[in-house]
């Protein structure tokens, strides 16, 4: 009855740390008591969904290429966010992953909406780095790029999860908190680097020949997540899109290391995540280093680096690209934010916008070609990726639906009287894609 499991719970959040983390490993051991769990509190997700899929994995380890995250599983987004567990099971269950034993060492979870242009080249230079294992997110694509998802997880080159974000959800926080709170299979990774789709990874390649080389480093010391700061690239100038790897077309940066960083977690050590860094549980005691091996110090806010630096490895930021391009994207509601399924162009970020036109034009903007020493690499890696069935066809299909897109948004930036108001933000926006 539900008056009697909700009695359960209550004294089960009661046990000390020791008996809820024996608990836990003896659960995976036993489908009864988990079934049994499942039947005294079948409204609580942890213990009527999550905790039987993780059984049902661990055994075989099946792989996977393609999952559906439902709306009825929009809670996720926001349990465990703030390091607080909604429930015994949710506490069993985050103790139960944390004892599976990786057979593998690196994965990637990434949030993707109409980001098809650029999904191949991302995805192969991460694989020229060793990784192998991507869990890519998706929802509400109008770009084509379903199509070259589901091409690209037939062949296995990602897990790919259908992720249906509700009115008003929020896409990216729903997708953290299904991978590193339900998701088996990316716990067969020690290690998983959460990115976007215009962040790459970047190694000091006289020291480390892969990020695998540079973990085993790191790993030299205690630690449980890795935090790399952002070089932030500008527009080079670009004003307009064209048919190039982003790597090559964007050579100009910051003239700073930004104090922002993305992180690589234990995979079995985080509950949940923010768009910058993992969640644990609070009691649990956990060493994050910079890239430089040293331990990351911060503030109140942990995605807001005190040293940033680009010591051993870092991370590209293409936030901008050309202006063309900053206009489309400005256009969509970013992952963190509630979902939309078109803001106008005339709703930018202001401050993002005032960034991009300082930068453009900026003689202090600093030439940065050190990720173009593995151009060869990426370009041998794209090509395979390209050669796999269907890929190549869904990459046409997408060029030709941004051709699509890109008349109708100079129509929108044409009809748009703010875009036509001289002195505007949006008006030199405009002036500089010829609209």
């Amino acid at each position: 009855p539900p008056k009697a499991g909700q009695a359960f719970d209550a004294y089960a959040r009661l046990l000390q740390l020791d008996q809820a983390e024996w608990l836990a490993a003896a659960l995976l051991r036993s489908g009864t008591a988990v079934a049994n769990l499942a039947l005294a509190l079948p409204h609580d997700p942890f213990a009527a969904d999550t905790l039987p899929g993780l059984l049902r994995w661990v055994g075989p380890r099946h792989a996977a290429t393609r999952l559906e995250l439902a709306w009825a599983q929009d809670d996720l987004a926001l349990t465990g966010i703030h390091g607080a567990y909604s429930s015994a099971p949710h506490h069993w269950n985050a103790l139960a992953r944390r004892t599976v034993a990786p057979q593998g060492t690196l994965a990637v979870l990434a949030t993707a909406r109409n980001e098809g242009l650029y999904l191949v080249e991302w995805l192969a230079h991460h694989r020229t780095l060793g990784i192998k294992r991507f869990f890519v997110y998706s929802n509400d694509n109008t770009d084509g790029s379903d199509a070259l998802l589901h091409a690209l997880a037939e062949a296995g080159a990602i897990t790919r999860v259908d992720n249906q974000v509700a009115p008003r959800g929020t896409a990216q926080f729903q997708a953290y908190g299904h991978a590193l709170g339900a998701l088996p299979q990316i716990l067969d990774s020690r290690w998983t680097l959460i990115l976007d789709l215009d962040e790459f990874v970047c190694l000091d390649r006289s020291r480390f020949a892969s990020l695998r080389d540079y973990m085993a480093w790191q790993e030299a010391r205690p630690v449980d997540a890795v935090a790399f700061n952002w070089v932030v690239f500008g527009s080079s100038g670009e004003t307009e899109w064209r048919d190039a790897p982003v790597t090559q077309r964007f050579v100009h940066r910051l003239p700073w290391t930004d104090h922002h960083i993305k992180t690589m977690v234990r995979t079995g050590q985080a509950m949940h995540a923010r768009p910058h860094y993992p969640v644990f549980d609070p009691r649990q005691a956990v060493v994050t280093r910079n890239a430089s091996g040293d331990v990351h110090e911060h503030k109140e806010e942990a995605s807001w680096s005190m040293h940033p630096g680009e010591g051993n490895a870092w991370i590209n930021h293409y936030m901008l690209k050309s202006a063309e391009e900053f206009i489309w994207k400005a256009s969509r509601n970013r992952g963190d934010q509630p979902m939309m399924e078109m803001a106008e162009p005339t709703e930018m970020n202001i401050m993002f916008a005032d960034l991009f036109l300082n930068q453009h034009t900026s003689p202090t903007m600093q030439r940065d070609c050190r990720i173009q020493a593995d151009a060869g690499a990426l370009a041998s890696e794209t090509g395979r990726l390209m050669l796999l069935p269907g890929v190549s066809q869904a990459m046409q299909q997408v060029k030709s639906i941004r051709e699509q897109q890109a008349v109708r948004l100079r129509g929108m930036i044409l009809n748009a009287p703010i875009f036509q108001q001289a002195g505007t933000l949006q008006n030199r926006l405009g002036k500089l894609v010829g609209a």
